[in-house]
């Protein structure tokens, strides 16, 4: 038997000649076929609804109706086999339209009946194309559905990781805060060396965590850059209060050196934040004596863009020159002795150099053992104009004088956070009035005649949160005639939160764990009544 009748076996010969029927039928089993006679156009629907073909071969001219009315009628018939149109020659026009309409091929009936010898040929070559044409289908469908579980399950992990760092976050503010706070006072030899490892140790699973969080987002293509004018004045100096308690117990020294003049840029401050953290703090784990120098420049590439250029500089262990080209990979130290001595993940240069280059810039580096490190940042960034505005307090008229005794409305459902931020505040010289729901914070709002100092507001609470919180808050300001700064806290520390918290009316937002020389500079930018600690 032909190898066709193992892969074209049932076909279907609708035709209301039983002459002709009966001949084709004969010629065609010749070469191995099987072949089902329907008499009449209605004949052949009806067979078709309720046996299984491979392929039909349909007479065009039939006594009951057409052939084109009977593919109209198959058009709905789930699963229907290729069609074969047989026409009279003459009939050209009428095959071109069937296969406009949804036919696999045609032949035309000649009268020497040559077409019996090709139509073997064209019923092969037609379940063949018809067969490849749903094989594809079937695997573009596939292809979807992997495509929609794929997506499904990096959302579902982008999620979870998301969920995760929130949740860990939230308890690792309380470790780290309080932390901090005992670290400030009396403490013995003894204790503060356990404080002092408490502390350390905490920052170190914090920051696996991030690069843990940072890592997933890179690689499921979920990093997304904010544009917002900002002065790289504010990040190095944010950066120098953020590490001087670290520098200062390692007797190290710590030179800023900005020639950027107090341009302003438009770009991702938070991510640049991020990528200069790194750095300083790998400067700071392989440096024991010496110091660290960052220097800033900027390049005017044109009236919209310039090239920024930041160098940490050590006088650490440095690094071989023949690792130098492995210390962006991702979990890879330049030396595995450095992860027993320093600790670390590896991630860290994987994810700054990966930052680095998603905003179209790059990280370089130059070293030597015992000779120290020199990390650059190259960044190309829009040029701001000196009239847009920097996120911060609108200005508004204001008849009604602040709480001038500085109190803070502190706004957190997380019981342990709240103890931190109010010894934080009150190390600062601010009293604390705390409530733990948005709710709580709306009334005390509506009842006042004069707003807080500022309003520490969490972003994530339960029922009501920080957001929607702030959003109502604008709202009942509209019959009083003051406006509440308002600081937002966020323990997720994602892309768009900034955007998220000014949209809802914020005046600023830090992330957690809360860092108490951050919080005091956000604080003293959003009020005017600041005390010294």
């Amino acid at each position: 038997m032909p190898q066709s009748s193992y892969i074209l076996k049932k076909i279907l010969y609708i035709e209301d000649d039983n002459e002709l029927a009966l001949l084709l039928q004969k010629r065609v089993e010749k070469s191995g076929f099987a072949v089902d006679i329907a008499e009449s156009g209605k004949a052949g629907i009806a067979k078709l609804k309720k046996h299984s073909y491979d392929l039909v071969l349909l007479n065009y001219s039939l006594s009951d109706m057409n052939g084109m009315e009977v593919m109209k009628r198959l058009a709905p018939v789930s699963d229907c086999p290729p069609i074969i149109l047989l026409t009279s020659s003459g009939d050209e026009r009428v095959a071109l339209l069937a296969l406009e309409n949804g036919a696999a091929d045609y032949a035309l009936k000649d009268e020497g009946q040559f077409y019996l010898e090709i139509l073997p040929a064209i019923m092969q070559e037609a379940i063949t194309r018809d067969r490849l044409a749903k094989e594809n289908e079937r695997q573009r469908q596939e292809l979807i559905i992997a495509k929609e579980k794929a997506e499904i399950a990096n959302q579902a992990k982008t999620d979870f990781l998301a969920t995760m760092s929130h949740e860990i976050r939230t308890p690792m503010n309380a470790v780290i805060g309080l932390s901090r706070l005992l670290a400030q006072t009396d403490l013995d030899p003894k204790q503060r060396e356990m404080v002092d490892t408490l502390f350390s140790s905490a920052d170190l699973l914090l920051r696996l965590i991030n690069d843990l969080l940072d890592l997933s987002r890179i690689e499921s293509g979920q990093v997304y850059f904010e544009e917002h004018p900002f002065i790289m004045t504010d990040i190095l100096k944010d950066l120098q209060n953020m590490f001087s308690a670290e520098i200062g117990a390692k007797s190290l020294s710590f030179l800023l050196e900005d020639s950027t003049n107090n341009q302003l840029f438009i770009g991702d401050k938070t991510r640049i934040q991020q990528i200069l953290t790194n750095l300083i703090s790998n400067a700071l784990k392989f440096t024991a004596k010496g110091g660290i120098t960052v220097s800033a420049t900027s390049d005017i590439l044109s009236k919209d863009l310039a090239q920024i250029r930041i160098t940490v500089s050590d006088t650490g262990i440095g690094i071989s020159p023949d690792k130098l080209d492995l210390i962006f990979d991702k979990f890879v130290q330049a030396d595995q002795t450095i992860t027993r001595r320093f600790g670390g993940s590896g991630l860290g240069l994987a994810i700054c150099r990966s930052l680095a280059q998603m905003m179209n810039g790059d990280i370089s580096v130059e070293s030597g053992v015992n000779k120290g490190s020199v990390f650059t940042l190259q960044i190309p960034m829009k040029i701001g104009l000196s009239d847009e505005s920097l996120h911060g307090p609108k200005n508004s008229v204001n008849d009604i004088e602040a709480d001038t005794k500085g109190t803070i409305l502190l706004v957190e459902d997380y019981a342990p956070n709240v103890l931190v931020a109010s010894m934080m505040l009150e190390n600062l010289g601010f009293l604390v009035e705390d409530v733990s729901s948005g709710e709580a914070a709306l009334e005390l709002i509506q009842t006042r005649n004069r707003p807080y100092a500022a309003i520490l507001m969490d972003v994530q609470m339960y029922d009501m949160d920080g957001l929607e919180t702030t959003r109502r808050i604008r709202l009942l300001e509209n019959d009083k005639k003051f406006r509440q700064p308002i600081l937002g806290v966020t323990a997720h520390a994602l892309a768009g939160d900034s955007e998220r918290c000014l949209e809802a009316g914020m005046d600023d937002y830090m992330s957690k764990p809360i860092h108490p020389e951050i919080l005091a500079q956000k604080l003293k930018k959003l009020t005017s009544f600041m005390k010294s600690s």
